[in-house]
């Protein structure tokens, strides 16, 4: 792996292909992630990203995940995987895009789930009733 740094942007490559570039940060102290360098550890472990460095490094796509996707981080790192070769503002407009589209049904997306899963336990509950209930008829 080679380094390059410039005065106003650090390069890494690997062999002969560039990995990634960032704009340099001047002062003391700063940080600066790319979220989308980690993602698939992201994936695996999606209640991390609450407190990830890297989301923090970005206010637009916190703030989009704080206020859409805090209930569904998965969701989320989804988007970004789906869009992890565009900038960091259209990765904001297609999370945007995405909003839109879920907010078209009567429930956010997270209360689609929750209510999905409790009409099956409804289902399962009824079912669970009349196979009971002939157990009894059968019994008497």
């Amino acid at each position: 792996m080679i380094v390059k740094s410039y005065p106003e942007e650090i390069i890494i490559y690997s062999g002969l292909e560039k990995i990634c570039s960032h704009r340099r940060l001047r002062g003391k102290g700063g940080v600066r992630a790319d979220i989308r360098h980690y993602l698939d550890t992201l994936m695996r472990k999606p209640g991390a990203l609450t407190n990830a460095a890297a989301l923090k490094c970005e206010h637009e796509l916190k703030a989009a995940f704080d206020e859409h996707y805090r209930e569904d981080p998965r969701g989320f790192i989804q988007i970004l995987m789906d869009n992890k070769d565009k900038t960091i503002p259209e990765i904001t407009i297609a999370i945007q895009a995405a909003v839109r589209d879920t907010t078209s049904f009567t429930s956010p997306p997270s209360l689609i789930g929750k209510n999905v899963l409790i009409h099956t336990r409804r289902g399962l509950a009824s079912i669970s009733d009349v196979f009971m209930r002939r157990g009894e008829r059968i019994a008497s």
